[in-house]
């Protein structure tokens, strides 16, 4: 269920999964390398914020380019 918060649109695990393929263990990994920042429900389930998501896997996306080009150089 997509919950706005303060202008923040918030997803759960299964909801990244879906929507990016994402799994909850890679979630967790960047969460302990401190790229994401989840928001706890009172019951303790994580939501992650979208845009979080989206210039996560911009950055990656960035960086694996700038890694192919510098092997063709």
């Amino acid at each position: 269920m997509k919950k706005v918060t303060e202008d923040r649109e918030l997803l759960s695990t299964k909801e990244i999964y879906r929507i990016y393929g994402l799994s909850r263990y890679a979630l967790i990994i960047w969460e302990r390398q401190g790229l994401l920042h989840p928001i706890r429900t009172p019951g303790g389930q994580r939501r992650y914020v979208k845009d979080e998501i989206d210039e996560l896997l911009q950055l990656k996306q960035w960086k694996q380019r700038v890694k192919q080009n510098a092997k063709t150089s």
